[in-house]
């Protein structure tokens, strides 16, 4: 569990992206206390995720400030996108999620701008 620790501490200090995992993906998003400070993630690492299950409930509140349409995807079970919303310029949203579910934020035309991956607690992700 050491790597696990150290990759979950590498997440924790914010960043950028995610280590190549040597353990499930849900032993670092539930760590004993289930204090998960989740994060934003590079678009390469879509490949590498996916939700791994429903244990523990939160939210993130999603704020469209650009000028375009964002869609919003959750990666499910198997890591296929799942559309679930298409934030208009200016609007706001709140989705109840799991901290293990990773979201992905898509442009107007279909690219990738980021991943989501939700703490254990409400989470606020301006999109700019």
């Amino acid at each position: 569990m050491k790597i696990a620790r150290r990759q979950f501490l590498h997440l924790a200090a914010g960043a950028a992206f995610l280590p190549a995992l040597s353990v499930p993906f849900s032993a670092l998003a539930q760590p004993a206390t289930k204090a998960v400070p989740g994060g934003i993630f590079r678009c390469a690492r879509e490949p590498h995720l996916k939700s791994e299950d429903a244990s523990f409930p939160t939210a993130i509140i999603f704020t469209n400030r650009t000028r375009d349409n964002i869609s919003l995807f959750w990666l499910d079970y198997r890591g296929e996108r799942v559309a679930y919303k298409t934030l208009r310029s200016g609007e706001a949203y709140t989705q109840r999620t799991y901290i293990s579910h990773p979201w992905v934020i898509v442009g107007p035309h279909g690219a990738c701008r980021k991943i989501v991956l939700p703490g254990s607690t409400t989470r606020t992700v301006t999109i700019e």
